[in-house]
């Protein structure tokens, strides 16, 4: 025998607590108890996979993976008090339910040609963070503009964040910003706010964020 199946709804308990353990109708098993101090192995019986402290403080043997669409649930804790501050605290605002790194290609989406891009990205949540190089294929002065952001920004101004250009061979005296634009995946390069002028093979690296709309 490899092990017991308790149906859904089920219940493990014993003579003086008849209940303590309560499967529910989607699986998740409830304890009426506290775990008191020691450890749980894993499904070979031979490890120990979770170490409880008499502090309560939980070691895990191994990583945690969080089953697709669950996270951390952070909604006992206590919000901000600050005054001017309204914490979201509806629907799934305190569930962190994400967490993925990686590298992207800009594409070319209008003014500026890239003929070469390195970019990665880190995603926290809903709030995303970007970093790269540009290498560009044209001149001109112009509003650069590129697709391909590895996830759209949320509608609205409040969710575009920015950045800046921190280092290029073009003009050292100038400060270029980023900008991302609101409900897509696009970014664009002003020189406060205005078209910029850029030199074929110039070499641009930036560094932005923003807010994903999921």
């Amino acid at each position: 025998m490899t092990g017991i199946v308790i149906p859904d709804g089920g219940t493990i308990g014993s003579a003086s607590d008849t209940d303590a353990l309560t499967i529910t109708n989607t699986g998740v098993v409830k304890a009426s108890q506290s775990i008191a101090t020691g450890t749980i192995k894993d499904a070979t019986g031979a490890n120990n996979s979770i170490s409880i402290a008499t502090n309560g403080e939980a070691t895990f043997a191994e990583n945690i993976k969080i089953t697709n669409g669950k996270g951390i649930d952070f909604s006992n804790q206590t919000t901000s008090s600050v005054s001017g501050t309204t914490p979201d605290t509806s629907g799934n605002a305190e569930l962190l339910d994400h967490y993925e790194q990686g590298s992207f290609t800009l594409t070319n989406s209008g003014g500026l040609q890239a003929n070469n891009t390195h970019c990665e990205y880190i995603k926290i949540g809903r709030l995303v963070k970007i970093s790269g190089i540009v290498y560009a294929a044209s001149s001109g002065t112009i509003v650069a503009t590129y697709g391909g952001l590895p996830f759209n920004c949320a509608n609205g101004e409040k969710f575009r964040g920015g950045g800046l250009v921190t280092w290029q061979n073009y003009n050292n005296s100038e400060t270029y910003s980023i900008m991302i634009t609101s409900n897509t995946n696009t970014m664009a390069i002003y020189l406060g706010g205005s078209a910029v002028s850029f030199g074929n093979d110039n070499v641009f690296y930036f560094t932005a964020q923003y807010i994903a709309g999921s």
